[in-house]
Protein backbone atom coordinates (compact mmCIF):
# COMPACT_ATOMS: atom_id res chain seq x y z
CA UNK A 1 0.00 0.00 0.00
CA UNK A 2 1.53 3.32 -1.07
CA UNK A 3 1.95 5.58 1.95
CA UNK A 4 1.41 8.79 -0.04
CA UNK A 5 -2.04 7.71 -1.23
CA UNK A 6 -3.23 6.25 2.09
CA UNK A 7 -5.26 8.32 4.51
CA UNK A 8 -5.67 7.66 8.20
CA UNK A 9 -9.31 6.77 7.56
CA UNK A 10 -8.26 4.15 4.97
CA UNK A 11 -5.77 2.68 7.42
CA UNK A 12 -8.48 2.39 10.08
CA UNK A 13 -10.79 0.75 7.52
CA UNK A 14 -8.00 -1.72 6.71
CA UNK A 15 -7.64 -2.53 10.42
CA UNK A 16 -11.40 -2.97 10.65
CA UNK A 17 -11.23 -5.34 7.67
CA UNK A 18 -8.37 -7.28 9.31
CA UNK A 19 -10.55 -7.96 12.33
CA UNK A 20 -13.97 -8.33 10.74
CA UNK A 21 -13.48 -9.94 7.35
CA UNK A 22 -13.38 -13.74 7.33
CA UNK A 23 -11.20 -13.71 4.21
CA UNK A 24 -8.72 -11.02 5.36
CA UNK A 25 -5.01 -11.76 5.09
CA UNK A 26 -3.24 -13.20 8.15
CA UNK A 27 -1.31 -10.74 10.32
CA UNK A 28 2.17 -11.20 8.85
CA UNK A 29 0.93 -10.54 5.29
CA UNK A 30 -1.30 -7.66 6.39
CA UNK A 31 1.62 -6.11 8.29
CA UNK A 32 3.97 -6.34 5.28
CA UNK A 33 1.43 -4.43 3.23
CA UNK A 34 0.42 -1.79 5.80
CA UNK A 35 3.47 -1.24 8.01
CA UNK A 36 4.77 1.87 6.24
CA UNK A 37 1.35 3.52 6.21
CA UNK A 38 0.83 2.68 9.90
CA UNK A 39 4.20 4.16 10.80
CA UNK A 40 3.50 7.33 8.82
CA UNK A 41 -0.11 7.86 9.92
CA UNK A 42 -0.22 6.73 13.55
CA UNK A 43 1.36 8.38 16.55
CA UNK A 44 4.48 6.50 17.64
CA UNK A 45 2.87 4.86 20.72
CA UNK A 46 -0.09 3.66 18.63
CA UNK A 47 2.23 2.35 15.93
CA UNK A 48 4.27 0.39 18.47
CA UNK A 49 1.11 -0.91 20.14
CA UNK A 50 -0.12 -2.16 16.76
CA UNK A 51 3.29 -3.63 15.89
CA UNK A 52 3.63 -5.65 19.08
CA UNK A 53 0.00 -6.38 20.05
CA UNK A 54 -1.04 -7.10 16.45
CA UNK A 55 -4.77 -7.97 16.37
CA UNK A 56 -5.30 -6.73 19.91
CA UNK A 57 -3.49 -3.50 19.06
CA UNK A 58 -5.67 -2.96 16.00
CA UNK A 59 -8.82 -3.52 18.08
CA UNK A 60 -7.62 -1.06 20.74
CA UNK A 61 -6.70 1.62 18.19
CA UNK A 62 -10.10 1.28 16.51
CA UNK A 63 -11.84 1.44 19.87
CA UNK A 64 -9.89 4.59 20.83
CA UNK A 65 -10.93 6.17 17.52
CA UNK A 66 -14.59 5.32 18.13
CA UNK A 67 -14.67 2.89 15.21
CA UNK A 68 -16.89 -0.14 15.87
CA UNK A 69 -14.96 -3.39 16.13
CA UNK A 70 -16.59 -6.66 15.10
CA UNK A 71 -14.23 -9.64 15.36
CA UNK A 72 -14.72 -12.45 12.85
CA UNK A 73 -14.24 -16.02 14.04
CA UNK A 74 -11.31 -16.32 11.63
CA UNK A 75 -9.58 -13.26 13.11
CA UNK A 76 -10.05 -14.63 16.64
CA UNK A 77 -8.45 -17.89 15.55
CA UNK A 78 -5.56 -16.15 13.77
CA UNK A 79 -4.93 -13.90 16.76
CA UNK A 80 -3.97 -16.99 18.78
CA UNK A 81 -1.02 -17.65 16.46
CA UNK A 82 -0.02 -14.20 15.20
CA UNK A 83 3.09 -14.16 17.42
CA UNK A 84 4.41 -17.38 15.86
CA UNK A 85 7.13 -17.06 13.27
CA UNK A 86 5.56 -16.67 9.79
CA UNK A 87 7.68 -19.68 8.77
CA UNK A 88 5.47 -21.83 11.03
CA UNK A 89 2.18 -20.55 9.61
CA UNK A 90 0.20 -21.46 6.52
CA UNK A 91 -1.40 -18.94 4.16
CA UNK A 92 -4.40 -18.67 6.51
CA UNK A 93 -2.26 -17.76 9.53
CA UNK A 94 -2.58 -21.13 11.27
CA UNK A 95 0.27 -23.43 12.35
CA UNK A 96 1.56 -25.70 9.61
CA UNK A 97 1.68 -29.35 10.61
CA UNK A 98 5.08 -29.79 8.98
CA UNK A 99 6.68 -26.80 10.76
CA UNK A 100 5.26 -26.62 14.27
CA UNK A 101 8.32 -28.49 15.54
CA UNK A 102 10.03 -25.12 15.32
CA UNK A 103 8.98 -24.72 18.92
CA UNK A 104 11.48 -22.07 19.90
CA UNK A 105 10.81 -19.65 17.06
CA UNK A 106 8.38 -17.82 19.32
CA UNK A 107 11.33 -16.43 21.28
CA UNK A 108 13.14 -13.58 19.50
CA UNK A 109 16.64 -14.72 20.50
CA UNK A 110 16.03 -18.02 18.73
CA UNK A 111 14.29 -16.73 15.63
CA UNK A 112 17.35 -16.76 13.40
CA UNK A 113 15.92 -18.75 10.51
CA UNK A 114 17.36 -22.09 11.55
CA UNK A 115 15.06 -25.08 11.88
CA UNK A 116 14.66 -25.92 15.54
CA UNK A 117 13.19 -29.29 16.37
CA UNK A 118 14.77 -29.49 19.77
CA UNK A 119 14.67 -32.17 22.39
CA UNK A 120 13.94 -31.17 25.99
CA UNK A 121 17.66 -31.18 26.85
CA UNK A 122 18.46 -28.97 23.84
CA UNK A 123 15.78 -26.47 24.85
CA UNK A 124 17.13 -26.35 28.41
CA UNK A 125 20.64 -25.73 27.06
CA UNK A 126 19.31 -22.90 24.89
CA UNK A 127 17.68 -21.36 27.97
CA UNK A 128 20.92 -21.63 29.94
CA UNK A 129 22.85 -19.99 27.12
CA UNK A 130 20.55 -16.95 26.82
CA UNK A 131 22.39 -13.76 27.62
CA UNK A 132 19.62 -12.35 29.77
CA UNK A 133 19.19 -11.16 33.31
CA UNK A 134 17.02 -13.19 35.66
CA UNK A 135 13.90 -11.07 35.21
CA UNK A 136 14.17 -11.25 31.42
CA UNK A 137 14.65 -15.01 31.60
CA UNK A 138 11.45 -15.34 33.64
CA UNK A 139 9.64 -13.48 30.83
CA UNK A 140 11.06 -15.93 28.29
CA UNK A 141 9.90 -18.87 30.38
CA UNK A 142 6.41 -17.40 30.63
CA UNK A 143 6.42 -16.78 26.87
CA UNK A 144 7.29 -20.44 26.33
CA UNK A 145 4.35 -21.57 28.44
CA UNK A 146 2.00 -19.25 26.52
CA UNK A 147 3.37 -20.68 23.28
CA UNK A 148 2.83 -24.24 24.52
CA UNK A 149 -0.69 -23.38 25.64
CA UNK A 150 -1.56 -22.09 22.16
CA UNK A 151 -0.12 -25.23 20.58
CA UNK A 152 -2.21 -27.39 22.92
CA UNK A 153 -5.37 -25.41 22.09
CA UNK A 154 -4.71 -26.05 18.41
CA UNK A 155 -4.20 -29.78 18.98
CA UNK A 156 -0.41 -29.87 18.58
CA UNK A 157 0.24 -31.85 21.76
CA UNK A 158 3.52 -33.43 20.65
CA UNK A 159 4.94 -30.01 19.76
CA UNK A 160 3.92 -28.53 23.11
CA UNK A 161 5.37 -31.40 25.17
CA UNK A 162 9.12 -30.55 24.87
CA UNK A 163 8.45 -26.88 25.66
CA UNK A 164 6.54 -27.70 28.85
CA UNK A 165 9.08 -30.29 29.98
CA UNK A 166 12.00 -27.93 29.25
CA UNK A 167 10.46 -25.16 31.38
CA UNK A 168 9.90 -27.59 34.26
CA UNK A 169 13.40 -29.06 33.98
CA UNK A 170 15.00 -25.61 33.83
CA UNK A 171 13.01 -24.31 36.82
CA UNK A 172 14.05 -27.32 38.90
CA UNK A 173 17.75 -26.34 38.75
CA UNK A 174 17.78 -22.54 38.99
CA UNK A 175 18.72 -20.22 41.78
CA UNK A 176 16.91 -18.13 43.02
CA UNK A 177 13.83 -20.20 42.24
CA UNK A 178 11.24 -17.62 43.34
CA UNK A 179 11.63 -15.62 40.10
CA UNK A 180 10.46 -18.62 38.11
CA UNK A 181 7.48 -19.79 40.19
CA UNK A 182 4.92 -18.35 37.77
CA UNK A 183 6.40 -20.08 34.74
CA UNK A 184 6.79 -23.32 36.69
CA UNK A 185 3.17 -23.23 37.86
CA UNK A 186 1.95 -22.48 34.33
CA UNK A 187 3.99 -25.39 32.99
CA UNK A 188 2.65 -27.74 35.68
CA UNK A 189 -0.91 -26.80 34.71
CA UNK A 190 -0.10 -27.48 31.05
CA UNK A 191 1.48 -30.81 31.98
CA UNK A 192 -1.90 -32.02 33.24
CA UNK A 193 -3.33 -31.30 29.76
CA UNK A 194 -0.60 -33.10 27.80
CA UNK A 195 -1.97 -36.60 28.28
Amino acid sequence: MAVESTTRRQLLENMQDLLGNESAKPWHLWWQEHREAAEALLERPSFLYLKYKKYGGAAQILDNEGVPVQWSEEARERAKFCHFSPRCLDDKGRPRRDRVGLAATYLPEWNRGDDLDDTVDELVERLRSLDANERMLSVHLSDMTVHADKLLEAGFTEDARPIVLAVLQFCRHVDPPDLYYTARDQALELLTRLD
